[in-house]
C-alpha cells in the first residue's frame, strides 16, 4: 500500500503524542484518553456525532492511530514520517521551564521535523496545543514564562483570528478581511508565550494570551487553547487540582463557569484540523 499522504487508503494516519503521565489522564497512555477525546469533540466523526461524554470511544473508521508517549522519550521515527498525514501533541501539567530531558528531545523533534517539511514535498502537518505550543515556541527560540496578568487562566475565551491567518492553509476559506473572525475555547493554563521565536506568524490572539496561535510556515501549527476539552475535562479533572494548589478559589471557579453555558467550537476547529491534515481547502463532511 502506498503512503498515507497519497490519499488512497480513505483514512487520516494520525500520530498522537501524549506530553502527560498523570493517572487522570491515563497515565503514559494519555495519548490514546487525547483521541478519544479529539474524537468525542468531533475529529473524524460524521455529522451529529460529537459528544460532551468522556467515556465515549467511537473508534472512527476515519482514523488510524498511533500512539506515541514523549514524556518516555517515544517519538516516531523519520523513516516513517511519509506514513502519517500528520500529529497532535498534547498538553500536560508539566512546565516547559522544567527543562526536562523529554522535553529537549521533543523540541529537537520537533525542529528536525521542521526542515524536513521545508524540504520535503507533500510531508506530513503537525499540531500542537496548550503545553506543547509553548514547548514549541521556546524550541524555536521564543519565550515562555508565567502568564502576564499573574493568574492562573482556566475559563473559555474568545480567540480572534489575526490578518495572517487569512492566508494560512489552516484557516483557509474562514477568514474575511472585512470581518474578524473569532473562536470560543477552553483554557488551562499557568504559563504562556511571551515572545514569539524568529520567523514565525501568530494567526490569533486573546485577551490574556497574545500569542494564542502560532505558524511554523504551512505545515505546522501550535494552539494554546484546548478545542478537545469538553466541560468534562475542565471541571471534573481539571478544577478540583487548581483549587487545592490555591491556583483558583471557589469564587473565581463559579464566575468563570458562567461562560461555560454555551458551548466552545471545539467541534468546528476539529473539522479544520480534519481538511488541514488531509490538506483539502474546505472542512471534510465526513
Amino acid at each position: 500500500m502506498g503512503s498515507a499522504n497519497e490519499f488512497g487508503s480513505g483514512y487520516l494516519h494520525l500520530g498522537m503524542i501524549g506530553c502527560e503521565d498523570l493517572p487522570k489522564w491515563n497515565g503514559k497512555d494519555c495519548s490514546k484518553y487525547a483521541a478519544i477525546a479529539f474524537e468525542a469533540r468531533g475529529l473524524g466523526q460524521q455529522k451529529g456525532q460529537a459528544t460532551e461524554a468522556a467515556d465515549v470511544d467511537f473508534s472512527s473508521p476515519y482514523i488510524k492511530w498511533d500512539y506515541f508517549d514523549a514524556t518516555s522519550e517515544e517519538l516516531p521515527k523519520f523513516d516513517n514520517l511519509r506514513d502519517f498525514h500528520g500529529f497532535i501533541i498534547t498538553g500536560s501539567h508539566y512546565s516547559v521551564t522544567d527543562d526536562l530531558e523529554w522535553m529537549s528531545k521533543l523540541g529537537k523533534w520537533l525542529r528536525d521535523v521542521r526542515q524536513f517539511q521545508e524540504n520535503n514535498d507533500n510531508p506530513p502537518r503537525v499540531v500542537a496545543t496548550c503545553f506543547s505550543h509553548q514547548l514549541a515556541c521556546k524550541a524555536f527560540g521564543g519565550v515562555v514564562g508565567k502568564n502576564p496578568q499573574g493568574t492562573f487562566v482556566w475559563n473559555r475565551e474568545l480567540i480572534k483570528l489575526t490578518k495572517d491567518a487569512m492566508d494560512h492553509p489552516f484557516f483557509s476559506n474562514e477568514c474575511d478581511s472585512k470581518d474578524g473572525v473569532c473562536y470560543s475555547l477552553y483554557e488551562s493554563h499557568g504559563d504562556c508565550v511571551l515572545k514569539l521565536p524568529p520567523d514565525v506568524k501568530c494567526l490569533g490572539e486573546s485577551k490574556s494570551c497574545e500569542y494564542e496561535i502560532v505558524s511554523y510556515g504551512d505545515d505546522m501549527i501550535s494552539i494554546q487553547s484546548h478545542p478537545e476539552f469538553s466541560e468534562h475535562e475542565m471541571v471534573t479533572l481539571i478544577l478540583p487540582a487548581l483549587k487545592k494548589s490555591n491556583l483558583i478559589s471557589e469564587s473565581e471557579a463559579e464566575k468563570e463557569m458562567e461562560l461555560f453555558k454555551t458551548k466552545p467550537d471545539g467541534k468546528a476547529i476539529m473539522k479544520l484540523i480534519e481538511k488541514y491534515f488531509m490538506k483539502v481547502k474546505r472542512p471534510l463532511n465526513l
